[in-house]
């Protein structure tokens, strides 16, 4: 079962229900500043701590978010933000390039 809705933002969801609540919370954070999460794709962020290349943390706008990798990060590194998979940003390391 999904959960399919608009935000204060104007930004539509669909995540599983039992999500629901820990969504909100992200939710109301990105529409309090008139955002979308959709919109942290491109957004740089900095890892919280060092991981194996699976599933870690990072701080992005501001806020901390689970992220995934598809090869180890270390503490501190700069990451950038590649798509977003209901709570979880799949990310890549930085290069320092301009997109």
């Amino acid at each position: 079962m999904e959960f399919r809705g608009r935000d204060r933002a104007g930004c539509t969801h669909q995540c599983p229900v039992h999500l629901h609540a820990g969504w909100h919370g992200v939710e109301s954070a990105a529409a309090a500043r008139g955002e979308c999460p959709e919109e942290l794709t491109g957004s740089l962020g900095e890892v919280l701590e060092d991981f194996d290349g699976k599933h870690g943390l990072a701080r992005v706008h501001g806020e901390n978010w689970r992220i995934r990798c598809r090869q180890p990060l270390l503490r501190g590194q700069k990451i950038r933000v590649v798509r977003i998979d209901g709570l979880i940003l799949d990310v890549e390391p930085e290069t320092g390039r301009s997109q």
